[in-house]
């Protein structure tokens, strides 16, 4: 490139911009557009975080015998998180986010996925932040997907959170077609804002891969021919509730399948399936149906 100023190019549906740098080189910075963002929104989004990457970049080309901070904690926080997705919980990989950038950044982060009921349920906050935070954010009253919102203390009140000191920004990820939400308080600068959308980037990464690694793991110990062929349907049943509880680190669970309206089968903690329909942060409530079948998993 003949200058430093960034370069926007668009092509099959992948957005990018392209930035010299000072000693040579060209740093390229992309991103495919998806939910609810605009050409320009995705455009300003991607400079942003191309300029902050460039001067990072530059600030260690520049110092070969130095350390550069900004590139050292990238490196550092993949590393966190490379090791936390290695351990396949997705609840270690979002808390190991959260406690990074409270320890690193001061930087105070509730964690919210997308309900089956609709909404937000919270996942995972910084043990600093305040107890009294929403545990439930209503999915049309947050931005769409890609959008890091700076809020007001209008919005703030708005959404039910917690007004604590400094800035409030929030925002939306998709990990395959789960929708998460991130809600980040401090003080925020704009260049503290792009470290966490690079952040939040790394973070989106590491969930994909450990939710594909969780469930290739888990339908290869469901279907793994083991079991006697004349072993009870019950026990099979309870044997793969139990493979599916422990993949997902659950400490109790109910299966029950029903056909034409009628039992066929339940087994594991049956007192679960009673209260079905009232919501609860602590539970996970799964339906799969085949014509006049249905399997429900608690």
């Amino acid at each position: 490139l003949p200058s430093k100023k960034p370069v926007f190019v668009s092509v099959d549906g992948i957005h990018a911009v392209c930035s010299g740098l000072a000693m040579g080189g060209v740093l390229f910075v992309a991103r495919s557009l998806t939910g609810g963002d605009s050409v320009d929104e995705c455009r300003q989004d991607l400079e942003s975080i191309g300029n902050w990457l460039t001067g990072a970049i530059e600030a260690s080309l520049a110092q070969s015998s130095a350390i550069s901070v900004e590139s050292y904690r990238i490196v550092s926080f993949r590393r966190i998180l490379r090791e936390a997705t290695s351990r396949g919980s997705i609840r270690k990989v979002v808390g190991a986010f959260v406690e990074a950038l409270s320890v690193w950044d001061d930087v105070r982060v509730h964690c919210y996925i997308a309900g089956a009921g609709g909404g937000f349920l919270q996942y995972a906050s910084a043990l600093a932040t305040l107890s009294a935070s929403a545990d439930h954010l209503d999915a049309a009253v947050v931005p769409q997907h890609g959008r890091m919102v700076r809020l007001s203390r209008a919005d703030v009140d708005r959404l039910g959170l917690v007004s604590e000191p400094g800035d409030t920004l929030i925002l939306r990820i998709l990990v395959g077609d789960i929708a998460w939400l991130l809600v980040f308080s401090g003080m925020i600068d704009d260049r503290e804002q792009v470290r966490l959308r690079v952040y939040s980037d790394i973070l989106r990464e590491s969930l994909h891969d450990v939710v594909t690694m969780t469930t290739s793991r888990l339908v290869a110990e469901v279907s793994r021919p083991q079991r006697p062929p004349n072993e009870p349907f019950e026990t099979a049943a309870e044997t793969a509730l139990d493979q599916l509880m422990g993949a997902i680190g659950g400490h109790r669970a109910a299966l029950a399948v029903t056909t034409g309206g009628r039992e066929a089968l339940t087994v594991g903690h049956t007192e679960l399936l009673a209260s079905i329909d009232q919501p609860r942060r602590t539970r996970l409530v799964l339906k799969s149906s085949d014509g006049d079948s249905v399997m429900t998993v608690v």
